[in-house]
């Protein structure tokens, strides 16, 4: 059992990677300039912002029906280690 567990940790976790799916490449291309400043304006608060901290909110729930859905897909396609560095950095402050 112990050399089972050691195995086990030996071996490198494999890191999956998620690619977006071709359909969801296209409907960021088409709206990138909206979902671009909404990761802007969530890497400034360093949380997510609400429907009154967001520019263009109708355009962006006229893209994807909601504000959380607009935010979901976001993080789907940036970088999560940046949201979590700017937490940190907002809860310094």
């Amino acid at each position: 059992m112990l050399v089972c567990l050691l195995q086990q940790l030996e071996r490198p976790e494999s890191v999956r990677v998620r690619l977006p799916r071709p359909d969801r490449i296209q409907l960021y291309e088409t709206h990138r300039e909206i979902v671009d400043a909404l990761w802007q304006t969530w890497l400034r608060l360093g949380r997510e912002p609400d429907t009154t901290e967001v520019n263009q909110l109708d355009s962006l729930v006229q893209a994807f029906g909601s504000l959380t859905r607009a935010l979901r897909f976001t993080a789907e396609l940036k970088d999560r280690t940046l949201l979590a560095r700017a937490r940190e950095a907002g809860s310094l402050t």
